[in-house]
């Protein structure tokens, strides 16, 4: 609600039932609302399939072997409210780095 009060055009993703899609792609990351405090992240509907068929649960340990900029362990973390262990790799070390902000903002 918040990011069409803002004036977005918001659509619902075709499959993952808590995605959301801005048509247009000449979109200021950091106008989007939320997005700078951690209460939203872009992310591709494919991560958002693949952490809500895992279902992981608090307390489980889970490894993410391709982890990449990290979309896909954020959404793991939150489903398991932060409790448990979650290991996030990739072969491409450069790829990890670049999701440390992320990491820290959420």
């Amino acid at each position: 609600a918040a990011i069409r009060s803002a004036g977005f055009a918001a659509e619902r993703t075709p499959y993952s039932p808590v995605g959301i899609r801005l048509p247009s792609r000449a979109v200021a990351l950091g106008a989007i609302p939320g997005l700078r405090e951690g209460v939203v992240d872009p992310q591709d509907e494919g991560s958002q399939l693949v952490a809500l068929l895992l279902g992981a649960k608090p307390g489980e340990h889970v490894v993410d072997y391709c982890a990449g900029a990290g979309g896909k362990t954020l959404a793991l973390a939150a489903q398991m409210r932060n409790k448990g262990r979650l290991v996030a790799m990739d072969v491409d070390h450069a790829r990890l780095e670049r999701g440390a902000p992320r990491r820290k903002k959420a």
